[in-house]
């Protein structure tokens, strides 16, 4: 599998600046993701099942799994 295109980091990904102040995706690290996530409106049906958490459980993503996401936004500059 090729390369996926190259993006620079996400603003949702919690990356701590370096010595130098920029923010630089190492490839053998992971970050935390803090996109923001609304509560939808679901039934107690939902709700009141057993292992029904919100937020959902998320997991740390990597440069290539943080480049692949549909959800990616340019950080500010």
């Amino acid at each position: 599998m090729g390369s996926i295109t190259k993006r620079g980091p996400c603003q949702f990904a919690r990356i701590e600046p370096d010595k130098a102040g920029r923010v630089v995706m190492r490839a053998d690290a992971a970050w935390p993701c803090m996109f923001p996530v609304e509560a939808p409106v679901f039934p107690a049906s939902i709700t009141d099942a057993y292992g029904y958490t919100w937020p959902p459980r998320r997991t740390h993503v990597t440069r290539e799994s943080c480049a692949a996401c549909p959800c990616w936004t340019a950080r500010p500059v």
